[in-house]
This record gives C-alpha cells, structure tokens and sequence, in this order.
C-alpha cells in the first residue's frame, strides 16, 4: 500500500522518536535512489499521511510485545548455548584424535629405537631403563585415555543441554589426564 516502515511504528512505543527518525532516514535514502522511478509510476497509495496509517489497531499490547520479545531472547540465548556446546564437544573430539595419534606414533616408533635383528629384534634399546618405563607406562595412559574421550563423545550423542553439559565437563576433566600424561611421556622419552 506505499507505507514505509516508519509509518507502522505504534506511537505508545519505548523509542518511537528515535526508532521513527532512523526508520524514516532509510526511506528518504532509498526513496532518492529511486526517486526517478516514482515519478514516472506514481503510486496513488504513496500520498497517504501518517495520520491515517495510526489509526491502524496493531494487535497486541506493549507489555505482551515486551513478553514475546524477552521469550524470543531466551530462545535464542538457549540455542547459542546448545551450538556453543555442540562446538565444544567437536573441539575436545578433534583434540583427543591428535593426542591419540602422537602417543601411538610415540608406542610404535619408541624413544632409542629398536633392535633390527638378534634375540631382543623388535624391542626397544632403551626397554630396561627407568625413563622408557616411565614413558611406556604415560604414554599408553594418554593413548587410551583419548581412544575413551573419543568413544565417549561419538557414541553418545545427549540433544538437551545439561546431559550435554555434563558429558563435556567428563571428558573436559579426562582431556586433562591424557594431556597430562602425554606431557610426562614426552619428558621421560627426552630424559
């Protein structure tokens, strides 16, 4: 009908001023890009006044506005949250896939090397030293410890927030073991 958007504003609004003036500002802008257009294709609807237009019952009180706004805020806080959770939990997986990945390279190429031939073929230089053991012992830790996180975060699959929540915070604690642990294997390979 040719109303701009300034026009359906409620006069009983919180900002109506400065709602009103941004909103008519935007008009003017668009309307003087094409302004060449109007002229030429007038719009008879176009010459309504704005007092014509508020006499328009626009269904709803303010409060209830209030009400379905603060309820829209809420839903949408929610679903950052879920998302933001949902990152989270992608995160800690990929995380736990590289910690896996290094303490098996570690496990199967160990620290010293291994003997090519002979009785002891296969088994590690370093094996009977305390600073091996102490890195065999770490870094199979770590290993199984992110093969659990990543079993864990893959297999269970919670859709509400707290399950979710709780989940992440587990394997956020059991991150922290591997991680851990890994840092110890990787101080005893160099000793």
């Amino acid at each position: 009908m040719g109303f701009a958007a300034f026009h359906l504003l409620p006069q009983n609004a919180e900002d109506f001023e400065s709602l009103s003036t941004l909103l008519s500002l935007d008009t003017k802008l668009d309307s003087d890009q094409s302004s060449e257009e109007q002229d030429e294709h007038s719009n008879p609807y176009n010459k309504r006044s704005q007092e014509g237009v508020e006499s328009l019952d626009i269904p709803g009180s303010s409060k209830e506005n209030e009400g379905a706004v603060k309820r829209g805020r809420r839903s949408l806080e929610r679903e950052m949250h879920i998302e933001a959770l949902q990152n989270a939990r992608n995160t800690i997986a990929i995380v736990a896939v590289l910690i896996a990945s290094v303490s098996y390279a570690g496990g199967i190429n160990p620290p010293g090397g291994i003997y090519d031939d002979g009785p002891w073929r296969g088994k590690s230089i370093v094996g009977n030293t305390t600073p091996f053991k102490v890195f065999a012992i770490c870094n199979n830790i770590s290993l199984f410890t992110s093969l659990c996180i990543v079993i864990l975060l893959v297999s269970i699959i919670p859709y509400k927030r707290k399950p979710l929540k709780r989940l992440l915070v587990a394997t956020h604690r059991m991150m922290w073991v591997s991680v851990g642990f890994m840092a110890t294997a990787y101080v005893a390979a160099s000793w």
